[in-house]
């Protein structure tokens, strides 16, 4: 027989499993939540730009310090996997995206050269991380090809932006 302390326990322990798994959702949930119900909250926090810079990089050290060394090692040993997802990332996507986006007529214009230009840009760590994580991946891996984009990103993200706005219908 289990007490009512244990079950507690149990149940406890599951809902933290649950709402460590589940993050992405959760958060993306309480947060259209909070900012439906009370949108004051939101339009304080515009004011502070720093507070985006430091979630981020707060994101960064968090999903760093979750790793295990031997993740870390099998990442750096994983270079195929590597140059694959850098070239997925940096060219693949924004290049099968603009295709795609060649086959849609989107209205209006802006709104084409908008999805164009987020297509040209590198994942963020809370989707490269985060989904990897819930899909079982190698999150020691997402979380170096996430920061290696990024640092590329401020070289090919400009050179993509203007030719693939030339080459497009725009």
């Amino acid at each position: 027989p289990i007490d009512g302390d244990d079950r507690s326990e149990a149940t406890m322990d599951y809902v933290v499993r649950v709402a460590d798994e589940q993050c992405l959702p959760l958060g993306t949930v309480a947060g259209l939540l909070i900012s439906i119900s009370v949108p004051v909250v939101g339009a304080y926090f515009d004011g502070f730009g720093f507070l985006s810079i430091a979630c981020v990089f707060g994101m960064f050290v968090i999903s760093g310090l979750r790793l295990k060394t031997e993740e870390l090692h099998e990442a750096l040993k994983s270079l195929k996997a590597f140059i694959f997802g850098m070239a997925s990332i940096l060219l693949l996507t924004p290049l099968i995206g603009v295709a795609i986006l060649n086959l849609i007529d989107l209205n209006p214009r802006e709104f084409r050269q908008g999805l164009e230009i987020f297509l040209c840009t590198p994942c963020a760590i809370s989707a490269s991380i985060i989904f990897t994580r819930q899909a079982g991946g190698n999150c020691a891996l997402a979380l170096l090809l996430t920061v290696s984009s990024s640092l590329l990103g401020i070289f090919t993200t400009p050179v993509l932006i203007s030719t693939i706005t030339s080459f497009g219908r725009v």
